[in-house]
């Protein structure tokens, strides 16, 4: 399959698919910050300042535990397995491909596709990866570049 050219998803869905996937963390890291303050508003005699402290820290130990540990594993085990597509991208209907032929990425890329995503996105050039993408023709941003990856509208023939 080396007929991708009409087929690379655009960052209007790619950002769909991200909102779809990243939402359940919030959630979770909202369930945890309420969970706090039932059991703050449970002790007497505590000032409302204090709300604001525990809610901010568990919530932060939450949201920190599932984007540094959980949301990872999640995206390389399935853009890396033969799914091909975290949940929300399969929502949107689009997948992650090898350049080459179309076929499954590997978890061995997909780690890396996603550490150079972090490393680009966050430490590096911020969203001018993602812009960048916006400018190509095959709508690939540095990392899909790096990695000889693309995002592909549409199930894969394998």
């Amino acid at each position: 399959m080396n007929n991708l050219e009409q087929n690379y998803a655009t960052l209007g869905n790619r950002l769909r698919a991200w909102l779809i996937d990243i939402s359940p963390c919030f959630i979770i890291a909202l369930i945890f910050g309420a969970a706090s303050i039932v059991e703050a508003l449970s002790q007497p005699g505590i000032p409302p300042s204090y709300f604001i402290t525990i809610m901010t820290g568990t919530t932060s130990k939450a949201i920190a535990t599932i984007l540094i540990v959980i949301y990872p594993f999640y995206l390389v085990f399935l853009e890396g397995s033969k799914q091909q597509a975290t949940f929300g991208k399969r929502f949107c209907n689009i997948y992650v491909v090898k350049k080459s032929n179309g076929e499954r990425i590997g978890y061995i890329r997909a780690f890396f596709r996603y550490f150079l995503n972090m490393f680009f996105l966050h430490f590096y050039i911020g969203l001018a990866g993602y812009i960048y993408a916006a400018f190509n023709k095959e709508k690939a941003t540095l990392h899909n570049l790096i990695t000889a990856t693309r995002v592909i509208n549409g199930r894969p023939i394998n």
